[in-house]
């Protein structure tokens, strides 16, 4: 909407703006996030309702009972929460898929996750080798990221001295020359 007002003066509504930036095949690509994203979703959801639940155990129930279910819900949200990660670890990498064959073949959310779904299971080799590459990858990059942070630590320590520098002399002279004024 900026743009457009930038280029041709032209104001547009909220409406417009929506038109101009919102198609179906982003609203395909949002629902195929929402839907991946549920799982996550629902243990966040799970695990407050549990630590609600945990919470009433102690204030309106005996000892025993409370120390039993806090020991339960510790040992079903672990559980639940590797069985989550799991899920979300395997749906994120079909995201891809799912996002692709939405896009560039303009189907339905629901067509759009089935062919990717058989396009993994008939490509299990390549998409299993790809998910190697990439884990790969982010290990190669976090290691460097953190070589490398390590290694700007003194350049930053030496710019932020040079920034006091810049900034103490300036405000020394200022300071000594109001001391001198009667």
């Amino acid at each position: 909407m900026v743009d457009e007002y930038e280029t041709s003066g032209n104001k547009l509504t909220v409406r417009q703006g929506f038109r101009i930036g919102w198609s179906r095949t982003a609203w395909r690509l949002f629902l195929i996030d929402l839907i991946v994203n549920l799982p996550a979703i629902a243990l966040a959801v799970v695990l407050l309702v549990a630590g609600i639940g945990v919470y009433f155990a102690w204030v309106n129930g005996t000892a025993n009972f409370a120390a039993f279910s806090t020991v339960a819900t510790i040992v079903l949200a672990f559980i639940t929460i590797f069985v989550v990660v799991i899920l979300t670890i395997v749906l994120h990498l079909l995201r891809n898929f799912f996002w692709r064959i939405s896009a560039l073949e303009d189907i339905g959310v629901r067509e759009s996750m089935r062919r990717g779904f058989s396009l993994v299971f008939e490509n299990w080799k390549s998409v299993g080798l790809m998910w190697l590459v990439m884990i790969g990858l982010g290990i190669v990059w976090a290691v460097a990221s953190i070589i490398l942070f390590i290694i700007t630590i003194p350049v930053v320590i030496v710019t932020a001295i040079i920034a006091v520098l810049v900034v103490a002399i300036p405000f020394l002279l200022f300071v000594g020359h109001l001391q001198h004024l009667p």
